[in-house]
Order: C-alpha cells, then structure tokens, then sequence
C-alpha cells in the first residue's frame, strides 16, 4: 500500500504541539458530519472549546 502513495502525506498527531493535526481523512461526502458533539456539561464543555479551537470553525461545535 505504501508503494501506491496511502498515507504520504499523514502528520502523526502525537508529533505535534498539543497531540492534534487539522487532518481530515475522511471519504468525499461527509467530509463535514460530525460523529462526536459534547454534552451541555463540565467535563465535556471542556472537549467542546478543545474542538472549536483546533477544528477552526470546520464544524459547528
């Protein structure tokens, strides 16, 4: 698979300030669906402004 150029350009997230690279994998046509959205809670208000801040308004967090 290497050979037929999958994954050439993938940042590891782990390498990067914060473990988070704006990288998007995902097939045409749902490159925009939001698989996680955080509870109006604390705890997951705090993965919400993680998302806004990383994902820079892609998705409507």
């Amino acid at each position: 698979m290497k050979n037929l150029g999958y994954g050439a350009d993938y940042q590891y997230s782990h390498d990067f300030p914060g473990h988070f690279v704006p990288q998007d994998y995902q097939p045409e046509g749902i490159g925009h669906t939001i698989f996680y959205n955080p509870a109006s809670n604390p705890a997951e208000e705090k993965y919400r402004q993680f998302l806004q801040n990383n994902w820079a308004g892609k998705y409507d967090y």
